[in-house]
């Protein structure tokens, strides 16, 4: 076992910084929403003289800002750590709720001690020593911040945990998912707006016949079936991984 008698239960709590980026990383989020409203409600975003080219630049932009958003909610409810407990298995309690994992579900455990830069500036206001990151099967990062008294049995931890040899594959984390299904999302919704520009007619007078070569040309008139398709399997494969791989436990 990774944890072996001889080692201790270990409780780290990352509950003062743990509230602070919780409210910080949903607090960005709110605001990004209303600032996206503003721009909205004053013509800023959607007018109706707007150009075929900067209403496609406007699908893309808003598409991002929105995933980015729902990313940082996500993040924010179930990526945060507030406490992790260590013992015959790993306890961690993030917004959601309390979370139990097996060793085995555990792949890698990582220290990090740095000592420059914003992260030397955080431990530095919340009197933390290092990162605790623990790296699970499903791809998942979480991360706990230890105190200089907690180091000794951190260390220990990471020694005993790694002193057993382990060869398991480490599935696409759950960003990575969830940046297929963003990325998806937007081409479809591009490929949408290009075939509403086909049908009535824009598409070829604005955009195709600008284009000389005849490479060109053709990537142009393929665009209407590529761009949706791409989007598509892009959705497709990353809500797969996501449902398959990191469901809640």
């Amino acid at each position: 076992m990774p944890n072996p008698s001889d080692t201790p239960n270990l409780r780290i709590s990352n509950r003062a910084y743990g509230n602070v980026a919780v409210s910080a990383t949903i607090g960005s989020a709110i605001l990004l929403a209303f600032l996206i409203l503003l721009l909205g409600q004053s013509g800023g975003l959607v007018r109706a003289d707007a150009g075929a080219a900067r209403t496609a630049i406007i699908i893309v932009v808003l598409g991002l800002v929105v995933w980015i958003g729902i990313a940082s909610i996500v993040f924010a409810f179930t990526r945060i750590v507030l406490w992790m407990d260590f013992g015959n298995t790993v306890t961690y309690r993030c917004l959601v709720g309390e979370r139990r994992l097996p060793w085995s579900d555990i792949v890698r455990l990582d220290v990090t001690v740095e000592c420059g830069g914003e992260a030397a500036l955080i431990n530095g206001l919340f009197g933390f020593d290092g990162e605790l990151t623990l790296v699970r099967r499903d791809g998942a990062r979480l991360t706990v911040r230890f105190t200089a008294n907690e180091r000794e049995h951190v260390n220990r931890l990471v020694q005993n945990f790694n002193s057993v040899d382990r060869d398991r594959p480490i599935r696409l984390p759950w960003w990575t998912s969830l940046g297929f299904c963003a990325v998806g999302s937007i081409a479809l919704a591009l490929g949408v707006y290009i075939d509403y520009l086909l049908y009535v007619g824009r598409w070829e007078d604005e955009f195709v016949r600008a284009f000389g070569g005849i490479k060109w040309r053709i990537l142009m008139e393929s665009l209407p079936f590529v761009v949706p398709a791409i989007g598509i399997v892009a959705c497709v494969y990353g809500l797969r991984q996501l449902f398959s791989s990191h469901s809640p436990r």
